[in-house]
């Protein structure tokens, strides 16, 4: 998993150049204004703030494109919403934006990664959620990774037959 790559691009690129990866992740968990979405100010509008510059970042992220899978593309919602955060985000605010990442991937041959973390970690549904990736799917988008985003051992593989279960309902097979 290649994190926040564009952050250093001369860095991220020589890692990819130096090594024969079989298939390398392309994720976004912080923003450059903000090191750690777990720690935001409680607060509207730094969660606004937060989530502009979080999804404008990605863009970017995508469009480099040096990876097969974007991942947990909802990555956020785990820490602002369900459980941990409580706080709801009106996400049709970033509609025109995800359309665009789910565009570009699916432009440059990108899997998109369905996440099972949040299942199990306080956001209740996988990253991205059914919603996105029927969008996706709308879209034109046929590549889906799904990982379990296992930090312990007892986690590898962890709500994998749910999300499989709900990639089956919207039409994967």
């Amino acid at each position: 998993e290649l994190g926040q790559p564009l952050y250093d691009l001369p860095q991220a690129e020589r890692i990819l150049e130096e090594y024969d990866y079989d298939f390398v992740l392309g994720s976004q968990h912080r923003t450059r204004s903000y090191a750690r979405v777990d720690k935001l100010p409680d607060s509207e509008e730094v969660r606004r703030r937060y989530m502009d510059e979080y999804f404008d970042e990605v863009l970017a992220l995508a469009e480099w494109g040096k990876f097969c899978s974007l991942s947990h593309l909802t990555f956020p919602l785990r820490f602002i919403s369900g459980d941990i955060g409580g706080h709801e985000v009106d996400m049709r605010r970033y509609s025109s934006i995800i359309d665009k990442i789910l565009e570009t991937i699916i432009s440059k041959d990108i899997a998109l990664e369905v996440n099972s973390s949040g299942i199990r970690k306080g956001l209740h549904v996988s990253m991205p959620s059914a919603e996105y990736i029927e969008r996706y799917r709308r879209l034109g988008g046929r590549l889906i990774t799904v990982g379990s985003d296992a930090h312990r051992v007892e986690d590898v593989g962890a709500d994998i037959p749910q999300c499989l279960d709900m990639l089956k309902e919207i039409g994967y097979n």
